[in-house]
C-alpha cells in the first residue's frame, strides 16, 4: 500500500510490521521455554568441541518456531536436542533430519506413532506368532484411538499411510488389511524423545 501511495499505507505497514515482530517474539519466547525445560531434565554440559554443532541445532530449532511449528512439534524437537546431549552424540546433521521429520507431523500422526510404538514393544505382542503381530498392533491402536482421535479404522489406516512419507513407518503385506510397523528411523528417534511424554506435557492426554 505504501508503494502504491495509498492513503494510510504507511500506517498500515507500520502496524503490520509491529504485529509481526510481536508474533515472532512470542513464538521465540515459547520455544525458549520449552527447550530450556527439556534441557534441564538432562543437566548435560555441552563439550567445547561441539559448540558449533549446538549453535546449528539451536538455529534450526528457533527457525521452526518462527515458521509456526506447533507446541507439540517444538516439544519433540527439544526432547531430541536433550536426547542427543544425553547420548553425548550432538550432531547438527542428525538433528536437521529429525527436525524435518518432526516438523511435518500432524498431531493425529503423533498419537498414532506413540500408540503403535508402544504396542510394538509390549510384552503381549512379542508373545504372539510373528505373522499376527502387525495386525494385532494395528487393531489395538485403532481400539485405543477411535473415536477419541480418529473417526474410524479407515482414518487410522489413512493416517498411517501418510506417515510412511517420513520413513517412520513402513507398510507390510497382509491378507485382508494393510498393516504398518515402526522402522529403524522411528526406533532411533524414540531413543532421543518420548512421543507419549510430549503429548502428556502438552495436555493432549491425561497424565
Amino acid at each position: 500500500m505504501s508503494l502504491a501511495s495509498q492513503p494510510g499505507g504507511a500506517l498500515v505497514g507500520f502496524a503490520f510490521s509491529s504485529a509481526l515482530s510481536a508474533l515472532m517474539e512470542r513464538r521465540t519466547a515459547t520455544a525458549r521455554e520449552i527447550l530450556l525445560k527439556e534441557l534441564r531434565l538432562g543437566e548435560k554440559r555441552l563439550p567445547p568441541a561441539q559448540i558449533d554443532e549446538g549453535v546449528a541445532i539451536v538455529y534450526r530449532y528457533f527457525r521452526a518456531a518462527q515458521e509456526g511449528a506447533a507446541r507439540l512439534n517444538l516439544r519433540l524437537m527439544a526432547q531430541t536436542v536433550a536426547g542427543q546431549a544425553r547420548l553425548e552424540s550432538l550432531s547438527a546433521d542428525e538433528f536437521l533430519r529429525d527436525a524435518d521429520m518432526i516438523a511435518s507431523l500432524r498431531r493425529e500422526e503423533v498419537f498414532l506413532l506413540a500408540k503403535l510404538f508402544h504396542a510394538w514393544n509390549s510384552d503381549w505382542l512379542s508373545k504372539e506368532q510373528e505373522g499376527f503381530q502387525m495386525k494385532s498392533a494395528m487393531a489395538w491402536v485403532a481400539a485405543e484411538l477411535v473415536p477419541s482421535v480418529f473417526h474410524d479404522r479407515d482414518e487410522v489406516d489413512a493416517t498411517a499411510a501418510a506417515i510412511t512419507r517420513t520413513g517412520l513407518l513402513k507398510i507390510m503385506p497382509a491378507i485382508g488389511a494393510s498393516v504398518y510397523m515402526p522402522t529403524v528411523l522411528l526406533n532411533k528417534l524414540m531413543s532421543k524423545c518420548d512421543l507419549e511424554a510430549a503429548l502428556k506435557k502438552e495436555g493432549l492426554v491425561q497424565q
